[in-house]
């Protein structure tokens, strides 16, 4: 779940087992924006640089960073320790993970260019299906990720089909007492998008003898081969 160019081996994912360490350059502090509470992350600077190359220009780059602690503000401490273990090889469930932290984890993903990671994380969204309790979740996390486009299409597009598949359970939703006014709209403006939103055509049979797409009784109308020598390609 790493890009390539980052080569790792057991001790490097041991390093994350035991923290900190007398190894560690580098530290990311948190603040709980409720209680006020700090706590920090250790790693190593160079790990994290083979990783990413954002990570490489902030530590080794002209303009490198002096400090040995880095606050963060943009990220739980959660999703971070998670983005880290991942910098380490180790491996990183993204199916036990609900849409509001794959989102933090694409988030990251994105902010640190793991162009593997993010395609992995749109892969995991995009084979989940999705019941009517989860649909108005899913599309809140959508719009909360807009800015993420790629993430935040892959969210809605299986919400979609979820809504034209299930219309009327969907539109029970509606009627829901619990619905408030903050959902509401959400529901107004997924329902909006779906009805939009086309289904992909299907594959058009062609002819792998002359190219063509006429068929008659399973025979190729141009040149008269029968249909188990042709093939199916999408438009």
């Amino acid at each position: 779940m790493v890009d390539p160019n980052f080569q790792t081996t057991g001790l490097v994912a041991s390093l994350r087992d035991v923290s900190p360490r007398p190894t560690c350059d580098i530290s990311f502090t948190f603040s709980d924006k409720t209680t006020g509470e700090k706590s920090e992350l250790f790693a190593h600077k160079l790990i994290l640089a083979c990783g990413s190359p954002v990570f490489m220009a902030q530590f080794y780059g002209d303009i490198k960073e002096e400090k040995d602690y880095i606050p963060v503000e943009d990220s739980s401490i959660e999703a971070f320790k998670v983005f880290l273990d991942v910098l380490y090889n180790k491996e990183v469930p993204l199916k036990d993970m609900d849409f509001q932290f794959l989102g933090e984890f694409f988030y990251l993903a994105d902010k640190y260019h793991l162009h593997l990671l993010k395609n992995s994380i749109v892969r995991e969204v995009s084979s989940r299906k999705i019941v009517v309790e989860g649909v108005l979740e899913a599309a809140k996390v959508a719009e909360i990720f807009a800015p993420l486009e790629e993430f935040s299409n892959s969210l809605h597009q299986i919400c979609f089909s979820f809504v034209r598949d299930n219309l009327e359970r969907v539109l029970e939703v509606f009627g829901d007492e619990e619905v408030g006014e903050d959902s509401s709209p959400i529901l107004h403006r997924l329902m909006a998008r779906a009805s939009r939103s086309k289904p992909k055509p299907p594959p058009v049979p062609t002819c792998k003898n002359c190219g063509g797409r006429s068929f008659y009784d399973l025979i190729c109308e141009d040149c008269g081969a029968p249909f188990k020598e042709h093939a199916l390609f999408s438009l």
